[in-house]
């Protein structure tokens, strides 16, 4: 969940003055990945970390008493892609964008995927079978 990219520096948030903020200082990290060295910056790394334990807390509960088969994978897709729509305002690194910059191409997907997931949960819901067998 991103603990990966924070070590290595990519992935980095937009400058910011918030107390919890980092600053990379590693010249490899800033050559390889094109962090802004030396800038305060949102640890978007770490928000998406913290918000994936948070979902998988979630589904681990759900998973536990679904209501219908494929709930799970479903809810999944809708709270990542929620997640990640939001995660993606603090982001500051070059993701591209769409609709003239209003949205980050992850923005963009992220609405895809969550379109996505609610037609399944929906078909998932009509179909109404029990979740487990036996």
């Amino acid at each position: 969940g991103r603990v990966g990219c924070f070590s290595a520096g990519c992935c980095w948030g937009k400058p910011t003055d918030v107390p919890w903020a980092v600053t990379f200082t590693d010249p490899y990290s800033a050559r390889i990945v094109g962090v802004p060295l030396h800038t305060p910056l949102h640890p978007t790394q770490l928000y998406e970390a913290v918000v994936l334990l948070g979902i998988f807390a979630l589904l681990l509960w759900l998973w536990r008493q679904p209501r219908f088969a494929g709930q799970v994978f479903a809810a999944f897709l809708l709270l990542y892609g929620a997640a990640r729509f939001g995660l993606e305002f603090f982001r500051g690194d070059p993701r591209g964008s769409v609709l003239g910059g209003s949205l980050s191409m992850p923005q963009a997907l992220s609405i895809a995927v969550c379109v996505i997931a609610a037609l399944f949960w929906w078909q998932c819901r009509r179909r109404v079978r029990p979740a487990h067998a036996g």
